[in-house]
C-alpha cells in the first residue's frame, strides 16, 4: 500500500493538496488490487476514469476553442484527438513519475503493469477526476493544463503524434467507406494480454497491428493501413 510520504511527494508533483486523501488513493488503485482485496472493499479508479476523461475532453475543447480562434471544427476536433490520447496521457505520467504510485497487486507490478501506457493515462484521468471531486474545476484545469499544455502546442505546429484511427475514419467517411477493427486474436495470460486486430475497409484487410490493448492495437493496425494508402496526415 502506498504511504503518507508517497502521496506527500505526489502532490508536489501534481501541484494540489488534497483535503480528502482517500480521493487520490482511490485514483491510483488498480483493479488488480482492489479484486484480490475484496474484504476491505477497496475501489479501483476505473469509474473516476470515465469522468475524468470528460474532464480531460473538455478543458483541451476549452483552451483550443479560446486559443486558435480562426480554425474549423473539423480542424480543432483533429487537434483535440492528438492531445487526448493514451500516448501524450502516458507520457506526462513518466514526466511526473507516476508509474511507482500505482496500487496494483503483486501478478500486475510483477508484469510491469505500472508502466503500461494504457495503464499511465488511465491513472492520469482518474486524478483528473479526484482533483475536481475534491477541490472543483479550476485545480482540476490547472493540473490538465500543466501536463498537457506542451503537447497542444506541438499539435498546433504539427510536430506531434498521429492519431491514425482519425485519420482513416475521416478517410473512409469522405469516401462512404466502411471502416471496421476485427479482433484477430489473443494471447497470453489476464493480466498480460497481447491484442491482435486486423482493420478492414469496404471489405479489404488494409492493416494489421498488435499491442498490449485493445486501443494499442487498433492504432498500431490504424498506422499500417495510412502507410499502405499513402495518406497525407499532416
Amino acid at each position: 500500500m502506498i504511504t503518507d510520504k508517497e502521496l506527500n511527494a505526489l502532490e508536489k508533483k501534481i501541484g494540489y493538496k488534497f483535503k480528502n486523501r482517500k480521493l487520490l488513493l482511490t485514483a491510483l488503485t488498480h483493479s488488480s488490487f482492489s479484486n484480490d482485496d475484496k474484504k476491505n472493499k477497496i475501489e479501483s479508479y476505473e469509474r473516476m476514469e470515465f469522468f475524468g476523461d470528460s474532464i480531460l475532453s473538455f478543458v483541451v475543447s476549452e483552451v483550443l476553442f479560446s486559443k486558435y480562434l480562426v480554425e474549423t471544427e473539423g480542424k480543432l476536433t483533429k487537434l483535440r484527438a492528438l492531445v487526448v490520447c493514451e500516448e501524450t496521457l502516458a507520457k506526462s505520467a513518466v514526466t511526473i513519475g507516476l508509474s511507482k504510485y500505482i496500487v496494483m497487486s503483486n501478478g500486475g507490478i510483477y508484469s510491469g503493469g505500472r508502466d503500461r501506457p494504457s495503464i499511465l493515462a488511465d491513472v492520469i484521468e482518474a486524478i483528473i477526476c479526484s482533483i475536481f471531486l475534491d477541490g472543483g474545476m479550476d485545480p482540476a484545469r490547472n493540473f490538465t493544463l500543466k501536463i498537457l499544455k506542451k503537447y497542444i502546442q506541438l499539435a498546433y505546429s504539427g510536430t506531434l503524434i498521429i492519431d491514425y484511427k482519425s485519420t482513416l475514419q475521416e478517410y473512409g467517411q469522405a469516401r462512404l467507406l466502411t471502416v471496421e477493427y476485427l479482433l484477430n486474436k489473443v494471447d497470453g495470460p489476464v493480466h498480460d494480454r497481447d491484442f491482435e486486430y486486423f482493420v478492414i475497409i469496404d471489405g479489404n484487410t488494409l492493416g494489421t497491428g498488435s499491442g498490449k490493448t485493445k486501443k494499442e492495437a487498433q492504432q498500431n493496425a490504424a498506422k499500417q493501413a495510412v502507410v499502405n494508402l499513402n495518406l497525407d496526415f499532416s
